[in-house]
């Protein structure tokens, strides 16, 4: 046989390589020298090696399965992601409510309501210490919402360490001492913002790795941390989705839709399932805010008061960004007023903050997402024992709501300003479910009777108001599909559309919202989508400066002063590898071209100095001049 082999390989040795390959049967390809295939199975020798060849081949597709990319390894890394998101976010929710729970235990010690005020003002102030000390010693990037920054991190612009684990420990950290402490600031933005940073640690991790080296996966799975980071806060899946597709990214990827549901699916599960647990004796904690409305819970009649609800809400939600605005151009106008250092300015915010909330009646006490609980019962708000504010009968439900939406807009306003992790998405739910229920209430005076066979429920008024004067504030439908999975209402789908479309119109007539507000204070590059409908039309001939100055290797000194003098109005220039090739190499500021030229004019006349050319005072003119 093996000399018939030999013969044949011999034969067609100038032929086809396959001719020394062939099937054994197990639907591998052997080589024809293979010792397993001449001797065969039953040989000791075959047995022995072919036992090492399968040790081998399982130990190697192992380290396959765990290290070599695959489509499961992305649904893994993106299973892993939303349970630990979901984890996080219940711990941080219970730790920020035992912090709470001790604030009201604290100030409950006297009976003096002075003695309550300061207690009251003194445990938040150190916490809010705590929280400053932590953002500034431990990552600066931490301090503020997050979604600004991730919008333009996802639009292509990258931003140093703000992803990094520093960062991630400040802002979970920082923002459990904010909240615990009282002040009113939300934990959306924040929970978006570490949930991307707890993903770019696990991206680092070797199986996950190439998750991290490819852009396009990256943002891919930054847009999933973003969905899981709304998900995880309000147990919202759907909702998450909306807000990562609308809000962080510019262009989101279609391939990217079901890792965003997958991840925020695993969230909202761990989150609903401990919480419901964790959370069921605590007043401070929700996993859920259910309403019990009638399945007839509106007429088509009262379509026109839902848009007015929207309408009402789109505008109170740019005067809230406006008066964040305002309070921010101040400040930096006359930052001596209120302290230059950071903690003097957070500990008098946190001062005042208490001094409108504090005196007051225990509604604008508690914090403002336990206020929703009571705006979306389907019942009185004055004497009712199932609430949780007290709801005082004079003067009146709607003083009361109105003081609430004025004390609460102004105090969230100034919390957000302080340089620690806060949002204010809650603070601004509350609001607008104040602004729906005051409607509703207006409405239910009217039609006391209802209206036909439906009645009138002032509790479905405050879950549209809610959404709408969000989507006023935050400029997106999201906050609508929040609203749904946060209450389990859907019978008021259609209303709630309504009126978070007439808020989306009105704000966009008003101003820009809360997220590009911040962006443009901190002068956060954006690569958007243009807004005007014919510059798409536009060709890059149109909108490119056909002669711009250059600089480019091997460019004299006094050709570049030339280019720095002509050009005093740009502060940028392209650097190019030769005048000649026109290639493009990079970008280098004017004050690094000014620093270049200020050391070579004064080595230039040391040089001369030293040579005791006769010249010298004519070349020193020179380089003056040009300077």
């Amino acid at each position: 046989n093996n000399n018939n082999n030999n013969t044949k390989n011999n034969n067609n040795s100038s032929g086809s390589n396959l001719d020394n390959y062939a099937y054994k049967g197990d639907g591998a390809v052997h080589n024809l020298d293979d010792t397993e295939f001449l001797l065969g199975s039953s040989s000791p020798v075959t047995n022995s090696y072919s036992k090492g060849v399968k040790s081998k081949s399982i130990i190697q597709k192992i380290k396959n399965a765990i290290y070599e990319p695959s489509r499961m390894h992305t649904v893994v890394f993106i299973v892993v992601l939303g349970i630990l998101g979901g984890l996080l976010m219940v711990a941080f929710e219970y730790t920020a409510t035992q912090i709470a729970l001790y604030h009201r235990k604290f100030y409950s010690v006297t009976n003096n309501p002075v003695g309550q005020f300061f207690l009251y003002w003194i445990y938040q102030a150190v916490f809010v210490t705590f929280a400053l000390f932590i953002t500034k010693n431990l990552s600066p990037l931490a301090a503020g919402s997050g979604i600004p920054e991730m919008k333009s991190l996802l639009s292509g612009v990258e931003i140093p360490n703000y992803l990094s684990p520093k960062t991630f420990v400040a802002k979970v950290l920082g923002l459990v001492c904010g909240i615990g402490s009282g002040v009113l600031i939300g934990r959306d933005g924040p929970a978006v913002h570490f949930t991307s940073a707890l993903a770019t640690m696990l991206m680092k991790l070797r199986p996950f790795a190439y998750l991290h080296t490819t852009q396009a996966l990256r943002y891919q799975v930054l847009s999933v941390a973003c969905a899981i980071g709304v998900s995880a806060t309000y147990g919202a899946p759907i909702g998450g989705v909306l807000f990562s597709l609308e809000v962080t990214a510019t262009y989101f990827f279609k391939s990217g839709f079901t890792k965003c549901i997958i991840g925020s699916l695993s969230a909202a599960i761990v989150m609903k399932t401990l919480s419901t647990y964790i959370g069921k004796s605590d007043e401070y904690y929700f996993s859920i805010l259910y309403t019990n409305f009638d399945a007839l819970s509106y007429n088509p009649i009262e379509l026109p008061f839902f848009a007015l609800v929207g309408v009402i809400g789109g505008i109170l939600g740019q005067v809230f960004v406006r008066m964040f605005e305002s309070i921010v151009l101040w400040r930096r106008a006359h930052p001596k007023y209120l302290g230059r250092s950071v903690y003097t300015y957070s500990l008098i915010v946190s001062f005042f903050s208490c001094l409108l909330s504090f005196p007051l009646w225990k509604f604008t006490r508690i914090p403002a997402i336990s206020v929703l609980h009571d705006l979306y019962l389907n019942q009185p708000l004055e004497g009712n024992p199932d609430s949780y504010a007290q709801w005082d009968p004079y003067p009146g439900i709607y003083f009361n709501l109105v003081i609430f939406i004025i004390v609460k807009m102004i105090v969230c306003a100034f919390s957000i300003t302080c340089p620690m992790p806060s949002g204010m998405y809650s603070p601004v739910l509350a609001c607008g479910a104040c602004v729906g229920r005051i409607v509703g209430e207006i409405v239910l005076s009217l039609f006391p009777d209802g209206i036909g066979n439906t009645r009138i429920i002032p509790g479905g008024y405050a879950v549209v108001g809610a959404a709408a004067m969000s989507t006023g504030a935050m400029g997106t439908i999201s906050p609508a599909l929040v609203s749904f999975e946060l209450t389990g209402e859907m019978r008021h789908l259609v209303p709630t559309l309504l009126a978070v479309l007439c808020a989306l119109f009105t704000s966009s007539m008003i101003g820009l919202p809360i997220f590009d507000t911040i962006r443009k204070f901190r002068a956060l590059p954006y690569i958007g989508a243009p807004k005007n409908p014919s510059s798409y039309a536009l060709i890059a001939s149109q909108i490119m400066e056909e002669k711009i100055p250059k600089v480019y290797n091997f460019m004299t000194t006094v050709e570049l002063a030339k280019v720095l003098e002509e050009n005093m109005d740009k502060e940028v220039f392209p650097l190019i590898e030769t005048s000649d090739s026109q290639i493009f190499i990079g970008s280098i500021h004017r004050k690094a071209l000014d620093y270049i030229l200020r050391r070579q004019f004064v080595s230039y006349i040391v040089n001369l100095r030293q040579k005791g050319r006769n010249d010298q005072g004519q070349e020193i003119l020179k380089c003056n001049k040009l300077g």
